[in-house]
């Protein structure tokens, strides 16, 4: 294959002495149209992509006898640049045999590849901003921010989430007779090139997208607000010039037979059924029946949620009376149901009772979806480890018992003292009988708060197209046996994981024997035992340093769904 040396046909691109992040394809045996699943190479470079696939052409004929045509498919620069070991320990599965296990060649599809990368990109982003908030090239406008969900109670949210704030704007520039897209998709990394998607369906969505709108906005009667970012000329969004010449106008169909040939989905949107799904790169820090972070389960229910607004908008326009695109103009056409005993029916209306949702139904179709994470009882128990966290090692008098109190109050309609943490250990103890394989009886819990009349299995409720199908793949993709199943466990909060369950009813055992009493280094000692002959886990380390083995943090954010330096903004106390 010749490369063209002609600097007309390549795009604007970063000074050869910065590095970026590429993903090329070979084009050889017909991809996009004939071949599905092609050999894909990433890698970092300091000189054009281009230039760099010509290198890798001539390396791959002279060490393998492997005639290739690359093709530069996906470029960007800046923080992304830094998850080249990270993207190859989890696609090593993808990797032929022909290869060694350092090279960076695989046989996949370069669009799941490139979101891959965007992925490892936008996790890395978050735990820079946590550890360093004014390092990196973003600005408050930029940032991928961790906010909360739009409920507020008093000083802060009842819920927690991850969003991505907004993005810088998006620009065409023309340069040479190439018109080349630039937009930020993700903190401190600018976007040259990315695989198409497939031309019609879900080209407004791609556009939409990056108007910037942040993840959590979607909330069931809520709006969305606009972002900083631009969207896409249909000019940009469908250029493909400098692709070795090639004339890609309308990837993603075969000619004549309408075959979707890439996935539509955005990049920034987690597609685990793609795979690699054995690596852990969608899971978090705890193993669960349900294979994905909280993460990767709130941004596939932002574009479910997105894809729900833009069909009740198209349906707006084609003559609905309907005004908006969101609350009451949804239409929610599929029915769902689940079968519970008396006793999770007893406990899925507590957990309705202690949100702020108006009805089980709503209730259900933000915990089943993954929009919200910390609705059940089970999550908002990881605001007592957060308060231990606050307090580890320090005496806790009159103050700290009335500052746990609010932090109660604010997310129980219980109260916020012993009632509180008699349904947090009701909620729990039910978790931990659930996962020893027993039945959870109620004389087996502690009592139950005053409530309405519990719903009558089987439960069911009415919900749109898109938020079916985001359950039904998410219970695909988890190791429940039954959709049914899965949403009866995200609803109960029976999805979160068993140590981190264990732990949180240690502790909550723990403060609620010495609630409104003194508390001195000696009562943080005996919980450190406790934490030892659970969890082979210290509290304090040879130093004096909290927390040394993350036990409490994991297991706090593990529960809550989000990061604690969150919860610190929102309530005010610091960790």
């Amino acid at each position: 294959m010749t490369k063209s040396a002609s600097t007309s046909n390549l795009p604007v691109h970063p000074e050869s002495s910065q590095s970026s992040f590429y993903i090329s394809v070979d084009i050889s045996n017909g991809w996009p149209y004939e071949e599905a699943i092609p050999l894909c190479k990433f890698g970092i470079t300091t000189i054009h992509p281009d230039w760099r696939c010509w290198q890798i052409e001539q390396t791959l004929r002279r060490e393998w006898d492997i005639e290739a045509s690359l093709a530069l498919c996906f470029h960007a620069t800046g923080r992304i640049t830094t998850i080249e070991k990270e993207l190859a320990d989890h696609t090593g599965a993808w990797r032929p045999e022909a290869f060694g296990r350092n090279a960076e060649f695989r046989r996949c599809d370069p669009r799941q590849l490139a979101r891959l990368a965007v992925f490892l990109a936008e996790r890395r982003a978050q735990s820079s901003l946590v550890e360093n908030r004014s390092e990196g090239p973003y600005d408050e406008d930029s940032s991928t921010e961790e906010s909360p969900n739009e409920e507020l109670s008093n000083a802060f949210r009842q819920s927690f989430g991850q969003r991505s704030s907004g993005q810088r704007n998006g620009r065409e520039r023309e340069d040479n007779g190439c018109v080349e897209k630039v937009g930020l998709f993700t903190v401190g990394s600018t976007l040259y090139r990315e695989p198409m998607h497939p031309v019609g369906e879900t080209s407004t969505e791609e556009d939409s997208l990056q108007k910037g709108a942040p993840e959590e906005d979607f909330l069931e009667g809520g709006s969305p607000r606009e972002g900083s970012g631009a969207g896409r000329s249909e000019k940009s969004s469908q250029d493909t010039s400098g692709l070795q010449g090639e004339s890609f106008q309308g990837w993603g169909r075969t000619p004549g037979s309408g075959r979707p040939l890439q996935d539509g989905r955005p990049l920034r949107e987690p597609r685990p059924e793609l795979g690699p799904s054995s690596t852990g790169v969608w899971s978090g820090a705890f193993t669960t029946e349900l294979s994905q972070s909280d993460r990767c389960l709130r941004l596939r229910n932002f574009f479910s949620e997105r894809r729900t607004c833009l069909r009740a908008k198209e349906e707006n326009v084609e003559g609905s009376s309907k005004e908006g695109i969101l609350g009451g103009s949804i239409t929610r056409d599929d029915d769902f149901s689940i079968r519970i005993s008396s006793v999770q029916g007893k406990l899925l209306g507590e957990a309705r009772a202690q949100s702020h949702y108006k009805d089980l139904s709503s209730y259900l179709r933000a915990a089943g979806t993954g929009r919200d994470r910390s609705a059940p009882v089970v999550a908002r128990a990881g605001i007592v480890l957060f308060w231990a966290l606050c307090h580890l090692g320090d005496p806790v008098g009159p103050g700290g018992w009335d500052e746990l109190r609010r932090l109660l109050g604010h997310f129980f309609q219980a109260g916020g003292g012993e009632e509180a943490l008699r349904l947090v250990r009701r909620h729990l103890l039910a978790r931990r009988l659930r996962a020893t394989g027993g039945a959870v009886e109620e004389d087996d819990l502690p009592p139950a708060p005053k409530m309405a009349t519990p719903p009558p299995s089987p439960v069911s409720f009415r919900l749109s197209r898109e938020r079916r199908e985001i359950i039904e793949e998410s219970a695909h993709l988890s190791d429940y046996e039954s959709t049914s199943a899965f949403l009866r466990h995200l609803a109960l909060g029976w999805d979160r994981a068993l140590p981190a369950c264990r732990r949180c009813e240690t502790v909550v055992r723990w403060v609620k024997e010495r609630l409104g009493n003194s508390v001195q280094r000696s009562d943080w000692t005996q919980l450190e035992d406790l934490f030892w002959e659970q969890s082979k886990a210290l509290l304090f380390g040879e130093h004096g340093e909290k927390d040394p083995d993350r036990a409490l943090r994991q297991a706090a954010e593990h529960l809550l769904g989000t990061r604690l330096e969150t919860v610190s903004r929102e309530t005010g106390i610091s960790l």
